[in-house]
């Protein structure tokens, strides 16, 4: 059973909508209004809203503005009577998934959320559930709409926080929930490791390159090809190796210790701190172009 919010100050037709979906098999709450519909968005995951365009206070365009900005992912299907090609348009592009106007005949309302509900992911049809996290509070459904927008686009990523608020969770979700999923995903504690150890463990190193050195040893930047690391307390690195790591994610390639020879890797990084990095680079302890 889908959870449906419908949001519109015509009394009569938010109740005759409620009763149609209702009669599809849905769960429906309804609002009149922007604010009253925040406050149902707070309280429950829903995973359709039926949107009113012209409403008094806040309007259906500048509520979708507000939605997106809160990291809320639920889709949004736009109803007005006012449907004109600019506001379509202007409403399209901040996020409302579909438009209809009215009067909308039951049928076609029907089909078209169906068709909604359909097209969303199967990972992302529970806003209060991600890659093994759970939660339905405005902040973890907020966290997890941040998870679900990051996720796809295949850039480096800084999870904050303090240290047990579950970080790595928050990476594994980001990888398991990407493109990189059925590739490797591997964990490094920076602040567990030396400087030396550290960037064998990461860059990999060539036989002879230090006294324990008795083969070449890939590092995992290599091993975890196609894949994802995860470097945990990422602000712990020593100058040298967050120099190293800086031209890592600029040029693609890492070179193992004791070599002078690159190798491409196509990997994408998922770094934690519970450090304000900022603060870091302000009193140079941490570099500014890796920062950014």
């Amino acid at each position: 059973m889908s959870r449906l919010l419908v949001v519109d100050d015509d009394h009569a037709f938010r109740l005759s909508t409620a009763a149609l979906l209702r009669a599809d098999g849905h769960d429906v709450d309804v609002a009149a209004d922007a604010t009253a519909a925040v406050q149902s968005l707070r309280e429950r995951a829903y995973d359709l809203v039926l949107l009113d365009l012209r409403m008094p206070g806040i309007d259906g365009i500048q509520f979708v503005e507000t939605l997106r900005i809160w990291g809320e992912s639920v889709p949004v299907l736009m109803i007005t009577g006012y449907g004109t090609v600019e506001s379509a348009v202007r409403a399209m592009h901040l996020g409302t998934d579909d438009f209809l106007t009215k009067p909308v005949e039951p049928d076609v309302l029907s089909a078209r959320v169906s068709e909604l509900l359909e097209r969303r992911p199967m990972a992302v049809r529970d806003d209060a559930a991600v890659a093994g996290m759970v939660g339905r509070t405005a902040v973890m459904r907020s966290l997890f709409a941040s998870v679900r927008r990051v996720a796809p686009q295949d850039t480096t990523v800084l999870v904050t926080g303090e240290t047990g608020t579950g970080k790595e969770l928050v990476a594994r979700a980001v990888h398991e929930l990407s493109p990189r999923a059925a590739a490797p995903f591997v964990a490094v504690n920076c602040g567990a490791l030396g400087d030396g150890v550290l960037e064998s463990e990461l860059f990999g190193h060539v036989k002879g390159a230090f006294t324990s050195a008795v083969r070449d040893r890939a590092g995992v930047f290599e091993s975890a090809h196609g894949g994802t690391i995860f470097l945990d307390e990422v602000g712990e690195m020593s100058a040298t190796v967050q120099q190293r790591l800086l031209r890592v994610l600029q040029e693609r390639e890492v070179t193992r210790v004791g070599s002078s020879r690159p190798v491409r890797v196509d990997v994408r990084v998922v770094a934690a701190t519970n450090r304000n990095l900022a603060e870091l680079v302000e009193s140079a302890r941490f570099c500014q172009d890796l920062y950014y």
